[in-house]
Order: structure tokens, then sequence, then C-alpha cells
């Protein structure tokens, strides 16, 4: 799963939302542009790591939710609590930044 944002798009966009094997937010042209818009999305952090809320990630992925999705999604998120990359009071999941 990935979620992108650029400069130029409004909000972002989730890629692979199916795939709960990795989870890392790419941004594309200018930093600070693409973080402030993230940042407007609810997605919170610093320039190598943020939280994004589970419920962007849902809404996100729009079609591809379904009850198997959700399961996916809650094994995810206990995956990631396991590890502390969750945020219980924020429901928010922690991915690394990559920038393009």
């Amino acid at each position: 799963m990935e979620l992108r944002q650029s400069d130029v798009r409004a909000a972002p966009e989730l890629v692979a939302p199916e795939d709960f094997t990795a989870l890392k937010v790419v941004v594309d042209g200018d930093r600070d542009e693409a973080l402030r818009r993230l940042s407007r999305a609810g997605v919170t952090g610093d320039a190598e790591h943020v939280w994004i809320p589970a419920g962007l990630l849902r809404t996100l992925a729009g079609g591809a939710v379904n009850p198997d999705w959700e399961a996916s999604m809650s094994r995810m998120i206990a995956y990631a609590l396991s590890r502390g990359w969750y945020d219980e009071r924020r429901a928010a999941v922690r991915a690394h930044l990559e920038y393009l």
C-alpha cells in the first residue's frame, strides 16, 4: 500500500490498496508543498515518518473496501500495534516517507 502525494494534487491517492505487506508515503515534487497537502488530509509527522489516519486509508481505498479488505486492514493494524507503529489515540499508522 502506497500513499502518494505530489505538489500539484489536491489530495493524496492510494496505490495498491490491496497490498498490506508494506506501507509507505511517496512524495513527488516540492517537498514542503506536498507535506502541507498531506497535513490537510490529516497526515502528521516529520520529514522521515508520518502518521496516517486509518480512516483516511479506508476512504481512499474506495471500492477496494470489502469484508476481506477490512480483515486484512485489521491484521495490518494489529501487527503495526505490536511494533509500536500504531497510535491508538490518533487511530493512525506510522509509515516512512520516500521522496522522488
